[in-house]
């Protein structure tokens, strides 16, 4: 395996007109765990953190391609299984499941994240369901080359146009859902607004959105970088017109927002999740960042996902 795409990983910002796209990504990456390794792998937003014991829920949807190894996987409404090199891993919002590889053989997986009406379809017309979770691709070399261009793009120095990474998540999900013979009826655009051409702003974007955002701070931010607190402040002003602690606010609200639209999670546990220290912190910065509270926004987003007509 080539040691470039190890453990690489990347969680995104989607902005109001990426989500308008119908398709988007939340985030991508590739996972090594060498046999008897640590899983899950640490250093992901608190929001991804699971264990075996406690499992998860997620407000996304996850395609996760098994390239290597074994394991097993369970969730709600489906036994505990075998996972083999070569299956597919499907994961919905709202739904619990947990996995891990086996201790003897460890595993090597390619991940996406994702959202959007196109899901939600692709669910309601039966290309999948959590009732059938782990999955055979039809052309597992295809599903491969797709995963492999997917990473290169997600893991870029910067990604400038989210619906391009929607365009290659698609063709995963393609070659996922691909029906089998007599089976087949069964079956602002740049992420930060502007493109960010400063490697040190873009690391540090990189950083704020990827990494455990539960105690993040600036200087937890700073840190990380070879620069001063104070020289990664004015650039991350002069190129985005906001500071880095908005920066860190905004990539919390946006949680927020996710979790909101998919699922019913009171606002209390929602601000221990991602980081804010109290539901009216987390109130107050989400109005002044969407322009509604937070309970307003979920009864809109979950009215729609009913099928109630807004007003």
């Amino acid at each position: 395996m080539d040691a470039m795409i190890r453990d690489a990983f990347r969680y995104l910002p989607i902005s109001p007109r990426t989500r308008s796209w119908g398709l988007f990504v939340t985030g991508g990456g590739h996972i090594e765990i060498q046999p008897h390794g640590t899983h899950p792998p640490q250093g992901h937003p608190h929001l991804y953190e699971f264990t075996w014991n406690r499992g998860r829920v997620l407000p996304e949807y996850q395609v996760i391609l098994l390239t290597a190894g074994a394991g097993v996987f369970q969730s709600d409404g489906t036994e505990l299984c075998d996972l083999h090199a070569g299956e597919v891993v499907l994961l919905f919002p709202g739904v619990w499941h947990r996995y891990r590889p086996c201790p003897d053989t460890g595993w090597t997986s390619y991940w996406v994240g994702l959202g959007g009406e196109f899901m939600e379809n692709a669910v309601k017309h039966g290309f999948m369901s959590p009732e059938r979770p782990v999955v055979a691709p039809q052309d597992l070399n295809a599903l491969e080359v797709a995963f492999r261009h997917f990473h290169s793009a997600m893991t870029a120095d910067t990604v400038d146009n989210p619906l391009s990474l929607s365009a290659l998540a698609l063709e995963i999900l393609a070659q996922v859902c691909a029906p089998l013979g007599h089976d087949a009826a069964e079956p602002s655009t740049a992420p930060f607004q502007k493109n960010v051409h400063d490697r040190i702003v873009a690391e540090a974007l990189r950083i704020i959105w990827s990494r455990d955002d539960v105690s993040m701070n600036v200087a937890d931010v700073a840190a990380l970088l070879p620069v001063s607190r104070r020289s990664l402040e004015r650039r991350f002003q002069q190129i985005l017109g906001r500071t880095v602690l908005e920066e860190i606010t905004r990539c919390r609200v946006e949680r927020v927002r996710s979790l909101l639209e998919e699922t019913d999670m009171p606002l209390k546990q929602l601000a221990k999740l991602v980081g804010f220290s109290s539901p009216e912190t987390l109130a107050k910065a989400f109005n002044r960042q969407v322009g509604q509270t937070p309970s307003a926004y979920r009864k809109r987003h979950r009215g729609r996902a009913a099928g109630e007509v807004p007003e």
